[in-house]
């Protein structure tokens, strides 16, 4: 892996999803003043999960072929070659998905999707940690979908489906030591006041208002720094 001195910030790439994305905004107001470079990779739309379509708040949508992150994903790390990779996807993991070649519509706990989605997670991980950087993994927290347009109880917001994407990303984390490393956000937004779904910081039951993210980025930028220079974290 490699490191920074220590007291020396890191530069930073953040992929995943349209959460990654808020994640990527609130890093990149958070280092200002700091000599770490954040580059906000996040992607609205993308799963790390790739391929067919999905069902989201009941319609059915199929993934753009520029979500494959294969060659993205290179392109990023080529261009900045950061020591810190910060990697968050959950949404479009727990949705109800039609893989490529199926017939039917799946979700994660099955076994097969589960091996597939492990499968794409350990891809992912391989890939951003190719060139040393470390591979700073978060955990997902639940969500309420479609809250704000009178939605409720919608497949994709059932929390046992975001237990087992943390479950699954513990797991991939845990075939890679030395590469990866989890970081538990949900742990740390479950103990703020209102919880996880608070909707003055998630309007929609999913993703966080700008001003919070600066909030999750005080707590998480620390860790990152900490990390690219060795330490714990």
């Amino acid at each position: 892996r490699r490191r920074v001195p220590p007291g020396a910030d890191p530069d930073v790439l953040v992929v995943g999803d349209s959460v990654a994305f808020k994640f990527g905004h609130g890093l990149t107001e958070w280092s200002r003043g700091r000599s770490m470079v954040v580059d906000n990779a996040g992607r609205l739309g993308c799963p790390i999960a790739r391929g067919g379509s999905y069902r989201f708040k009941q319609e059915l949508i199929r993934f753009e072929d520029d979500c494959d992150w294969a060659t993205y994903f290179t392109e990023r790390l080529n261009a900045g070659r950061p020591e810190i990779v910060v990697l968050s996807s959950g949404i479009w993991e727990i949705v109800d998905r039609r893989l490529p070649g199926d017939d039917r519509f799946r979700s994660i706990g099955a076994p097969d999707f589960d091996r597939y989605l492990l499968r794409e997670f350990l891809a992912a991980i391989d890939l951003l940690g190719s060139d040393g950087a470390t591979v700073v993994v978060l955990t997902q927290a639940h969500i309420e979908s479609g809250v704000n347009q009178g939605f409720s109880n919608l497949p994709e917001s059932d929390p046992a489906r975001t237990l087992r994407v943390n479950e699954l990303w513990r797991e991939a984390v845990s075939l890679r030591p030395g590469v990866a490393t989890l970081v538990d956000f949900q742990a740390w937004l479950a103990a703020q006041p209102g919880g996880e779904l608070d909707l003055s910081r998630r309007p929609d039951g999913v993703h966080f208002t700008d001003e919070f993210a600066v909030t999750i980025a005080e707590w998480l930028g620390p860790q990152l720094v900490e990390l690219a220079g060795g330490g714990p974290g």
